[in-house]
C-alpha cells in the first residue's frame, strides 16, 4: 500500500533554489535582510514546488527565541464536536488552558461550524500547528480532510476505531471498580442498566463487559437479574424491569437513570442504592456515588502527546493509531449506604 506523498520542506526549497535554509526563511518572511531579486527567486521556487509553510515549525522556532512572551506560544486548535453534552465553553477553555499553557501552547476552542467546508485550509491559514478533535464521531467528514501538516489527537468518547491517536476514558476497568465498590458496600441483588444507545456502541460494550466480569468474579455466577437491554428512555420499561427483578442497588450509566428511578418513586438510598458509571465535571454537585471523570485529565494527556509529536515532527494520519485510556475515579457520594455484607 502506497503511503501519502512527503510534504515539501524548507530544505527542499533551499536545495532547489541553490541557497541556504536561512535565506529561504528570510525570503518567505519578506525580510529586508536579503535583496529583492533573491527574495523573488526563492518565492518563485517555493511556489513551483507547491511549498506550504508548516505553522508548527514556525511557532516552535519562535517559542525557542522568546518563550516568555505570551504571543510566542504554539497555537493549538481544539475543535468541539457536535456530540458534546454537559460541558460549557467557558469551562472547557479553563480545562484546556490549564493543561496546554504550562507546556508553552496557546489552545483555542473552536466550534466545528466555524471552519466551513475546508477546515484544514482555514486552520493552516490561521497558523495552527496541532488539532484536537474533542468528542468527534469516527464518521465525521472532518476526519477525512488532509491533515498531513498538523499534529492531530482525538479526545473523548469513541464510537468506533478512530484514524488518529485517541485519548479517552476507560470504561471496562472503571465499570469493574464501580461494581466492586457496590459489592463491598453489601449489595447483592445488583441491577445493571449501563446502556445509552438503541444500538450499542463501543463504550456500551466496554461497560457491560466490565460489569458482567466483576459479577462473575465477586459473586461467582452471572447475574440473576438480567441487564436492562435498552437505554433509559422509557419509564414503563424501567418500571417493569424493577418490579420484576427487585434489585437492591442499580448501577446505571449516568444521572438520567437516577432521575428516572426517583420519578418512579424510589427513595434513594433509603430503599434502593444507586451508583453511576459516568459522573462528569458539571454534575459533581449531585454527590452521586459512582465513577467521576474529568475532561481536564483528558486534556492533560492530549497536551503531552501534542508536545511530543510537535517536538519530533510527527504529522498527519499515523499508520498505527493508538489509544491512551484515562481511568475515572470512584466517588463515595450519598446515593448508597453501607449494608450488612454477609451473604
Amino acid at each position: 500500500m502506497q503511503g501519502a506523498p512527503r510534504p515539501i520542506t524548507i530544505r527542499d526549497v533551499a536545495r532547489e533554489a541553490g541557497v541556504a535554509i536561512s535565506t529561504v526563511s528570510l525570503a518567505l518572511r519578506h525580510s529586508p535582510k536579503i535583496t529583492a531579486a533573491t527574495r523573488k527567486h526563492v518565492t518563485d521556487v517555493a511556489r513551483r514546488l507547491r511549498f506550504v509553510r508548516m505553522p508548527a515549525y514556525a511557532a516552535m522556532g519562535t517559542r525557542k527565541k522568546s518563550s516568555r512572551h505570551p504571543d510566542s506560544r504554539v497555537p493549538v486548535a481544539v475543535i468541539r464536536g457536535g456530540d458534546v453534552r454537559g460541558y460549557e465553553d467557558a469551562q472547557l477553555r479553563k480545562y484546556i488552558s490549564s493543561q496546554f499553557a504550562p507546556l508553552g501552547y496557546r489552545a483555542d476552542l473552536i466550534p466545528r461550524e466555524e471552519l466551513g467546508r475546508r477546515p484544514n485550509r482555514v486552520l493552516l491559514a490561521r497558523g495552527y500547528g496541532a488539532v484536537i478533535f474533542f468528542y468527534t464521531r469516527h464518521d465525521d467528514s472532518i476526519l477525512q480532510e488532509d491533515w498531513t501538516r498538523f499534529v492531530v489527537v482525538c479526545v473523548g468518547r469513541v464510537h468506533n476505531t478512530m484514524p488518529f491517536h485517541t485519548v479517552r476514558f476507560g470504561y471496562t476497568d472503571s465499570s469493574r471498580e464501580c461494581f466492586a465498590r457496590v459489592h463491598e458496600a453489601g449489595y447483592r441483588r445488583i441491577g445493571l442498566a449501563p446502556l445509552t444507545h438503541p444500538s450499542p456502541i463501543m463504550d456500551d460494550w466496554d461497560r457491560l463487559e466490565g460489569l458482567l466480569g466483576s459479577h462473575l468474579q465477586l459473586i461467582g455466577s452471572f447475574p440473576e437479574i438480567p441487564p436492562l437491554r435498552s437505554a433509559i428512555n422509557n419509564l414503563e420499561v424501567l418500571q417493569n424491569w424493577m418490579s420484576t427483578h427487585q434489585p437492591d442497588c442499580v448501577i446505571g450509566f449516568n444521572v438520567s437513570v437516577l432521575i428516572a428511578l426517583r420519578n418512579l418513586g424510589y427513595l434513594i438510598p433509603k430503599s434502593l442504592g444507586f451508583a453511576a458509571l459516568v459522573v462528569p465535571d458539571n454534575l459533581r454537585d449531585w454527590e452521586m456515588s459512582g465513577m467521576y471523570q474529568s475532561a481536564s485529565s483528558l486534556f492533560a494527556v492530549a497536551a503531552e502527546l501534542c508536545d511530543h509529536y510537535l517536538c519530533h515532527g510527527v504529522f498527519g494520519r499515523p499508520p498505527f493509531p493508538h489509544e491512551t485510556v484515562v481511568a475515572p475515579c470512584w466517588g463515595k457520594g450519598n446515593t448508597m449506604k453501607i449494608k450488612n455484607a454477609a451473604h
